[in-house]
């Protein structure tokens, strides 16, 4: 859902918006037709759950994703997925003209291989990196590996540290540590 949210906000250009990462998305969300009868009268499939955290056995972390989906009011619950399965931004697509990394688990059993393709052909200069290992519950499962690569397009794409004088004197008179200039464009 998360991913669907930044792709709606990034689609109306805010000037501020800098460059844009998505994680575990493709050009559409389809649920499965079971999944959403099963969420309409308030059961949680448990297919669900460990399809978030595929490739892992059934663990902790599926037991607490199970716990806090539970305690998530049913209607809102059912609300989220049928919004997220009527999710269809692919002609907008090619209209964000931001840097975009895209993150997929390279086991991720939610968001298949084809919907990434699209959406990375789709937004113009995107970068696609798949996390090894990793299900759709990407930064649970891989929190290095997700933080690493977010940090590498941040200062590939988004900011020079040339950018600034020297530590603690930002080239544009910001008062913080370490101040980077946005890239344009």
């Amino acid at each position: 859902m998360g991913a669907a949210v930044a792709l709606e906000f990034a689609l109306r250009r805010p000037p501020s918006l800098k460059g844009l990462v998505l994680a575990s998305v493709g050009c559409r969300v389809a649920i499965p037709k079971e999944w959403l009868a099963s969420l309409r009268q308030g059961i949680t499939p448990f297919e669900m759950v460990v399809q978030s955290f595929h490739p892992m056995p059934y663990t902790f972390w599926q037991k607490e994703h199970a716990m806090d989906t539970n305690r998530c009011p049913q209607p809102v619950r059912y609300l989220d997925y049928l919004a997220l399965n009527s999710f269809e931004r692919r002609e907008e697509l090619e209209q964000l003209r931001v840097p975009t990394l895209i993150l997929r688990g390279g086991s991720d059993a939610v968001v298949n291989e084809d919907g990434v393709a699209e959406l990375h052909r789709r937004i113009r200069g995107s970068t696609i990196e798949i996390v090894r290992g990793g299900g759709h519950a990407l930064s649970v499962l891989k929190p290095h590996e997700v933080s690493t690569a977010i940090n590498r397009f941040i200062a590939d794409h988004i900011w020079r540290a040339s950018d600034t004088d020297q530590v603690g004197e930002p080239a544009d008179g910001r008062s913080s540590v370490m101040a980077p200039r946005w890239r344009d464009g």
